[in-house]
Formats: structure tokens, C-alpha cells, sequence
């Protein structure tokens, strides 16, 4: 704030009156002198020839009756002056626009008392460091400079790089995206602010799969990289090798389809077996059973093997003098199965139904179906001394109508889920 600006006193005085009467006193001295003499008309070229006779009381700020005594005062045009109607040098008028020569305020106007104001404004820089650098202008939006593009910053991400600012207040950076490797021994990567990432590997000894089949104790190095001992096939590698029937995921190529179920998804045990529990098998409407099943008691501890789907057909089934044949359609597939201990792998059981002393209907497995196998001798069948239940002690006679049936393993128990069989044919011992 100031004394009046250009706007508040650049300003003329209209005459009051053609005559002035004014006190002049001795110019040298500038005293006034008494009232009522009365000036001679200066005319045009007064201000020119005619020395400072007439002294107007500048300090009462007396203007403009006479062009000489207002020039004298500055017509009114100094700071703070302005001339009203009366003729008196006053402040300017309330309210006229002015400058106070704060470029830190605006809308400045007289306050009729002397002083020019205006309404302040404060431009603060930005405390960023890309925010801009405020300046006044004399108007209520303040200037703004921003750093130029090439000023060095920090946008907080950790995932850009070479940040710098980019000319219009904000803090810009180069991307970079840390993606974890592949695999059990890839490291896991994080961003570090650079173009590089930092990369964290599995402790050494971390178990893994080199891929490479012959190999064993495949543990990652701790820079990356897999790595397994010289070896031969190994169960849990993830690979199906050698004697296995799978390994994991690796089933070799078979499904549930291709071992004789109508659909599913196969398992694997840990020891590398197959597992059937996510297979389907469908009962055959085509395949008829020559004697009802659940008229036959099932004396083993598969329990109602009656009651499992016939998916396998029996194309010849008869008992000669020497052996029992029995003949399966040879597109109605098994899965064989080893288990622990067993010399060989078996896809299931052979069955005989007979009745015994009870007059009663009773099933037993007589042997191991070996894979491929359509004939037993008849010394296994007659006088088997490891028929479990009732028949346990059966021997068969000539003429006597007996069945057989062939199913999964259901000896011992359901083994892996699979439960299947055949149909139930009639046949007369010779």
C-alpha cells in the first residue's frame, strides 16, 4: 500500500470563476500578503513573462483558480493530490481505480483519504519438487513456472527409473516390470528404482525336476538352476519310466477311456500305480447275465460285486476236460495293475458261482487274471483249497450247471477304485 498512484491525482481543476482573488505576497520570501488586492489578467503568456507573484498556499493545497498558481502546486499532479470542485487539492476520489505498486495485490483502489490498497494475494511455490514456481502479477492468479523437464525427481515408484520431471509439474519415471522365473528354482524379482530388478533363488537343496529322466535328487543351486545326480528311473520325478504306469501327471499317454471306462480322469499313487476312483464305467445293456446276481451270495470282501457295471464282454466260457476257458472280447480292456510283491501284473479276478450243501447260490475267485490270460488248468479249479466262503470246500461233479464271471481285483478288496466285470455266463461241467 501507498500514497495515491497516477490514477488518483492526474487530474485538472475546472475554474470557479473568471477572476481570482487570491494574497500574494513578496515572491522572494514567498510570504502571502493581505486579502482582496486583485491579480492583473496574466494572459497568454503570463507563465512566461510574469515571475511567481501569485504564491498559492500549496501546503492548504489551494489549486486551480488560476492557471499560474495551479501550475505552481503541480496541479494537483504530485502523489496524494487530486483537485476538488472547490478548488482544494485533496486525495483522490473513494473507490477510483489506482496501482499501489504491490505486485502482490490487485483490484487496487483509492480510499479517498490518501492511500492506495489493494486485496493481497499470496503465490507460495509448490514444495514438490516438479511443482511450479509462483510468482505475482499484480492479479489474483498467481504466475507459475515449472522446472524444466530435465530436472531430476522421485515419483515413490520403486518400478520406474531415471525419473525426472516432465515441464508440466508432474514427477515421471521409466517403467520396468520385475516378473518372478519359471519354475521351482526361478528367483522371485522386485523392483529397486533402477532398470534392474532385484532377484531372490530358492535355497540350495530345494527339491525340483531337472527334466532330464536320468537323474535322481534333482535339487535347485541356489543361482537359479536345477540339478540332479546321475541315475535311473525314479519314481516321483514327475516322468513315467521304465516299469512305471505313471508318474504324477505322466500317465503315458493312457486315459480313463483308453483302459475301458467310458470316461473320467485317471490318478497316481506315489509308488507310480494308477488310480481308477475318477473313472466311469457304464453297465454294457448290450451284455445280459445268465443268472441273476443278486441271487448269488458274493463271498469275498469286495462285498456286491453283483452289483458292478458289466463293461466286458464274454465271448467263450466253458469247461473241458483239462482247463476252464474263459474268452473275453479283446477290445474290452483292463487296466493291469502291480502291486508290491506281486511277481506280475494282474488286471483282475476269476470267479466260479456254484451252490454248495445250502442249495444256495455262492461266488468265490478261484485265481489271478493275469493279463492276456483265457485258460487255467483244471487241477487249479477242481479241489481249490483257497476258495473263500461257502465254497471253500466245493467240489464239482460231472453235469453240474455252474457260472463264471471274471471282475476287477476284489480278492483282497477293491484295489484302486476300479470296479468292473463281466457278464455271467452258464456252463456244465463235462
Amino acid at each position: 500500500m501507498r500514497r495515491m498512484g497516477m490514477g488518483c491525482w492526474r487530474r485538472w481543476c475546472a475554474l470557479a470563476a473568471a477572476i481570482v482573488v487570491a494574497s500574494c505576497g513578496d515572491f522572494t520570501t514567498g510570504e502571502l500578503g493581505t486579502t482582496g488586492e486583485q491579480l492583473p489578467d496574466p494572459g497568454p503568456e503570463a507563465g512566461a513573462s510574469t515571475p511567481e507573484a501569485c504564491k498559492p498556499d500549496c501546503a492548504g493545497r489551494e489549486c486551480g483558480l488560476d492557471p499560474i498558481c495551479h501550475q505552481s502546486c503541480g496541479g494537483c499532479d504530485a502523489p496524494d493530490l487530486a483537485c476538488a470542485p472547490a478548488g482544494v487539492c485533496l486525495p483522490c476520489f473513494e473507490g477510483e481505480a489506482c496501482d499501489d505498486g504491490d505486485p502482490c495485490t490487485f483490484a487496487d483502489r483509492c480510499d479517498g483519504l490518501g492511500v492506495c490498497g489493494g486485496t493481497a494475494v499470496t503465490c507460495a511455490d509448490s514444495p514438490e519438487v516438479c511443482g511450479p514456481r509462483r510468482s505475482c502479477n499484480g492479479t489474483a492468479i498467481c504466475s507459475e513456472l515449472f522446472p524444466v523437464a530435465v530436472t531430476a525427481c522421485d515419483d515413490g515408484d520403486l518400478c520406474t527409473y531415471s525419473d525426472g520431471c516432465n515441464g508440466a509439474g508432474v514427477c515421471v519415471g521409466t517403467a520396468v516390470v520385475c516378473g518372478d522365473d519359471p519354475g521351482a528354482c526361478g528367483a522371485s524379482r522386485s523392483c529397486n528404482g533402477t532398470a534392474t530388478c532385484d532377484a531372490a533363488y530358492p535355497d540350495a537343496n530345494t527339491p525340483c525336476n531337472d527334466g532330464n529322466p536320468s537323474t535322481t535328487s534333482d535339487r535347485c543351486n541356489g543361482a537359479g538352476l536345477c540339478v540332479g545326480a546321475a541315475g535311473g528311473p525314479r519314481c516321483g520325478n514327475g516322468y513315467k519310466e521304465g516299469t512305471e504306469l505313471c508318474d504324477g501327471q505322466d500317465f503315458g499317454g493312457a486315459t480313463c477311456a483308453s483302459l475301458g471306462f467310458a470316461s473320467g480322469a485317471l490318478g497316481c499313487t506315489t509308488s507310480c500305480m494308477r488310480i481308477f476312483n475318477g473313472c466311469l464305467a457304464v453297465d454294457r445293456a448290450d451284455l445280459v447275465d445268465a443268472l441273476d446276481p443278486s441271487t448269488v451270495s458274493w463271498d469275498e470282501p469286495a462285498g456286491n460285486v453283483g452289483a458292478w457295471p458289466k463293461t466286458s464282454k464274454i465271448v467263450q466260457g466253458q469247461i473241458t476236460a483239462s482247463q476252464v476257458i474263459v474268452v473275453r472280447d479283446p477290445m474290452d480292456n483292463w487296466p493291469p495293475v502291480q502291486e508290491s510283491g506281486w511277481d506280475k501284473p494282474s488286471i483282475g479276478n476269476w470267479w466260479v458261482i456254484a451252490k454248495p450243501s445250502d442249495g444256495r447260490w455262492h461266488a468265490a475267485t478261484i485265481d489271478w487274471l493275469g493279463v492276456g490270460r483265457t485258460a487255467m488248468a483244471r487241477p487249479g479249479f477242481d479241489g481249490h483249497d483257497d476258495i473263500h466262503g461257502a465254497l471253500g470246500g466245493w467240489r464239482p461233479v460231472s453235469g453240474e450247471t455252474v457260472y463264471l464271471v471274471q471282475t476287477t481285483h476284489a480278492r483282497s478288496g477293491v484295489i484302486r477304485g476300479n470296479t468292473q466285470r463281466t457278464n455271467i455266463v452258464r456252463t456244465v461241467m463235462p
